[in-house]
């Protein structure tokens, strides 16, 4: 039987809230059964329903090297390109490419793979995939299966997915592990100086009005002084043209420092603090020190705020998913939410929130029913402190209320992880602590937290209970059984709250899942004791069944309170593959009436790629034709979104909109200007030499596909999405004039947050020379020894040569000026390379006035 102590140990970083920069785009135009976010401006994926379990599969990120092979031979179909997420237990690891047939058997990219598994699985299982990859750039997923470890990819939800084995994980799941085997020094190195400005706009149309709405648009920036181990400063603006008041506003503004080694971030300026737990958000002006670099992010929207509320800094979109079932499309205004507010919020379920801005930022926030965090290994901490004053008034506001907040986390044995947590502002309080074990039995997270409000003397307390068991019961059978108490007493509040008064007494909720083979089974129930209103009960069930080339998934979930009011829902969802990057699906959702049937086709994430969907949607009080395209280009991502049906308050009524929208990147380093695709951590430039004025440069990936290309408007720009993990660039020039060297030709970065490189591609040392070394007595055959240029210094290594059996040597590598032949220390003649010629020189005969000995 697996033990659930090490079965939790990939958990280890997870929050109850765990939030993402990016996720399909298509999870917006219908309603979907999984949802899975994508990393910082990656392609746009579709997901469908009903292909993949609503819950996680019961089955951090060590670096592989630079690969320079082609992937093993298999015979295969043939395989369509495509990007998309990568999941382990249910959780977006990152964005991915490969190559798949529409069995899902294909190539994935072997060096992204090992930077997002490597730390997640055991030190036996990363030594037998590194030995399968070896030297590949891209590796057969039926070649990295084995015991312990596999991966394949999911046609109809378009996810790979890894699963692993509890015996297979790694004790230490944290995702600052990954300076424990890369070495940034053995890298390119970034630019001293670099900024970039990711510049979005977006123009809503209203059909209910028949107009389209002002402009509105917002723009990201950063700057990186010292490159590596440098400081980063970021903020922005946002502007929205139907404000009266104050069209422009400006978002935070902070200083990052990150300490590698120790895997810490340094934060001054403007952040909500780090949390966990019961701990409550709010802006801070201060100075902030945390372990998890996920935690303190730049330019993000939804941010955690206690086990069951969350906040919006702007308005935005939100897609609310219960159980893998879309329930709401809702417009929210910025402020503070909790789950409560959405339709069936509060049963035994697991709850996402997808969260689009108009800019076409995305982030996703995931509430588990389990809030347990997960056990550490012995010795290792966790931890995030804050101080400063606190945002009063209005937004970006500050007073003079000093505030502090704080939690750490640390592993006691191998079952055992203890934890404390404490908030302080302005005479209120909140402390908290939690112990985490693990057995057989399962993983046990006991948690408390009392307040008080030296306003009103109001003291309070909060304890929860949280339970899971993974297992196996068979060979192809899963289960994953989760529990959760929690007591809250009438006046518990956090630091950051007036005053508060809680509505609920006491919750309980439990769910289990079952899955084998191609079938899936969720049950969940949940109670609610009220506080001055009714209580609440809930049920749900949720079946799944995956064929060949197609799905269905069927949800059914019922709240009633004590007062007699009953709500219940029931929804079925069909997904088909059609072969390559075509995919179809129809819903129906008994809640609001609502059925649709789309077909799309998902992104490839290359240059040029057109994307996107069409679909027939209705519910009771609309009937649409509506569409998602999509355009990746050079030097911009654009979409236009026509018809969508979205609600402005939970459960009401729909409305049509539709919308534009259009992102860029402008980056500078080291002298240089670039203009590419939005990308929120960093980027690459390069510039071609002016001995290469004529030709285009490409940065290629691993799949040898190109990222940016160089052109009208300057160089080529790849932007970097996340940083602190590997990325390699093929260079290809064209046309590249015969004989010009370009050298190794790759560029291999391991980026900090906010770098950016600038590299120039060709040099003036790219000719290549050709002759032939003659002595009286003929041809000089089989000597060798080096050229050297007229003024280079003294002791200057030269350039090796060597002549065949009819005297004629090749050198590479050299710029224009004169050069001695030397041999056995002599100089036996001259050439010149003239500055205006390119390539290949022939430098004809040299002519020796002597024989070599």
């Amino acid at each position: 039987m697996a033990s659930p102590c090490r079965a939790e140990a990939s958990r280890a970083s997870d929050e109850v809230v765990r939030t993402a920069r990016d996720y399909s785009v298509e999870a917006f135009g219908s309603p979907t059964a999984v949802m899975v976010p994508v990393e910082r401006d990656a392609s746009n994926v579709p997901f469908a329903a009903g292909a993949a379990p609503v819950n996680p599969p019961m089955t951090g990120a060590a670096t592989g090297g630079p690969q320079d092979e082609a992937p093993s031979a298999r015979p295969t179909p043939v395989l369509t390109p495509i990007q998309g997420p990568l999941t382990l237990d249910g959780l977006y690891l990152g964005d991915i490419s490969g190559e798949v047939d529409m069995q899902g058997e294909g190539v994935i990219d072997a060096v992204a793979l090992m930077d997002l598994v490597g730390s997640k699985v055991s030190p036996g299982v990363r030594d037998r995939l590194k030995a399968v990859i070896a030297s590949q750039q891209r590796v057969s997923m039926a070649d990295l299966r084995g015991e312990g470890f596999s991966i394949s990819f999911d046609p109809l939800s378009l996810t790979f997915v890894a699963e692993l084995a509890v015996d297979a994980r790694a004790r230490r799941d944290v995702s600052f592990a990954r300076n424990e085997v890369v070495d940034p020094t053995a890298f390119d190195q970034p630019a001293h100086f670099a900024a970039g400005a990711n510049i979005s706009m977006a123009q809503l149309y209203s059909h209910d009005e028949g107009r389209f709405a002002p402009l509105a648009g917002g723009i990201d920036m950063f700057a990186n002084i010292g490159g590596f181990d440098g400081v980063t400063l970021t903020g922005g603006v946002d502007y929205d043209g139907s404000s009266q008041d104050q069209r422009w506003r400006r978002r935070e503004i902070r200083l990052s420092k990150d300490l590698f080694q120790s895997a810490v971030r340094l934060t001054a300026g403007e952040f909500a603090p780090p949390v966990e737990s019961f701990q409550g958000s709010r802006r801070f002006l201060g100075l902030s020190a945390a372990r998890a670099y996920s935690t303190i992010r730049p330019f993000q929207n939804v941010r955690p705020a206690g086990r069951r509320q969350f906040i919006l800094d702007r308005p935005a979109l939100v897609v609310v998913e219960v159980n893998g079932v879309v329930v709401e499309r809702i417009r929210l205004e910025a402020g503070p939410y909790s789950l409560s507010d959405f339709p069936f919020g509060q049963g035994a379920n697991t709850v996402r929130l997808l969260v689009e801005e108009d800019s076409g930022q995305r982030e996703i926030a995931v509430f588990d029913l389990f809030g347990g965090a997960g056990l550490l290994d012995p010795g290792v901490m966790d931890f995030g402190v804050s101080a400063g004053v606190l945002e009063e008034g209005g937004q970006l506001e500050y007073g003079s209320t000093l505030a502090a907040s704080g939690f750490v986390r640390k592993g006691i044995t191998d079952a055992l992880t203890l934890g404390a947590n404490a908030q302080w502002a302005d005479g209120r309080g909140q402390m908290g602590g939690l112990a985490t074990w693990g057995s057989r039995l399962g993983l046990v997270q006991a948690s408390a937290a009392v307040s008080h409000n030296g306003d009103t003397g109001a003291q309070g307390y909060i304890v929860a209970l949280d339970y899971m068991r993974e297992a196996k019961l068979a060979r192809e059978v899963e289960l994953r059984v989760v529990a959760s108490a929690q007591a809250t007493s009438k006046f518990f509040q956090t630091a950051f709250e007036n005053s508060a008064f809680n509505r609920e007494q006491w919750r309980a909720a439990g769910q289990a899942l079952v899955r084998y083979k191609a079938y899936s089974l969720s049950l969940g129930a949940a109670f609610v004791k009220g506080r001055e209103q009714e209580d609440r009960t809930d049920f749900s069930v949720s079946i799944g069944r995956t064929f060949r080339k197609f799905g269905v998934n069927l949800a059914w979930q019922r709240g009633a309170t004590s007062d007699g009011v009953e709500d219940t829902r029931f929804g079925l969802t069909l997904t088909t593959r059609f072969g390559g990057r075509w995919s179809g699906a129809a819903r129906y959702d008994s809640q609001n009436e609502f059925r649709e049937v789309g077909i799309s086709r998902s992104a490839s994430g290359r240059l040029n790629d057109l994307s996107g969907d069409i679909r027939f949607s209705e519910d009771r009080n609309n009937q649409t034709l509506s569409g998602d395209l999509r355009y990746i280009n050079n030097r911009f991502d654009a979409e236009v979104i026509s018809n969508r049906l979205v609600s402005t308050v939970p459960g009401g009524s729909t409305r049509q909109e539709s919308l534009w929208r259009l992102s860029t990147l402008v980056g500078y380093a080291d002298g240089a200007f670039g203009i590419g695709r939005a990308a929120r951590e960093g980027f690459v430039i390069a510039t071609p030499h002016p001995t290469l004025k004529n030709a285009q440069v490409s940065l290629t990936d691993s799949s040898g596909y190109p990222v940016a290309r160089s052109g009208w408007f300057g160089p080529a720009l790849a932007g970097i999405d996340r940083g602190y993990g590997v990325r390699r660039y093929e260079l290809d020039v064209d046309p590249l004039p015969p004989g010009y060297d370009l050298g190794s030709g790759v560029i291999s970065t391991f980026p900090g947050y906010g770098n950016g490189y600038r590299f120039v591609v060709g040099s003036d040392a790219s000719h290549t020379a050709r002759g032939i070394l003659v002595s009286p007595e003929g041809p000089i055959a089989l000597v060798g020894g080096s050229i050297m240029a007229t003024d280079a210094p003294a002791g200057a290594p030269g350039k090796p040569f060597f002549t065949n059996r009819g005297g004629r040597f090749v050198a590479d590598g050299l710029a224009p000026g004169r050069y001695r032949l030397v041999v056995q220390g002599g100089v036996l003649g001259e050439f010149v390379i003239p500055d205006n010629v390119e390539g290949i020189i022939d430098v004809g005969e040299i002519r020796v006035s002597r024989s070599l000995p």
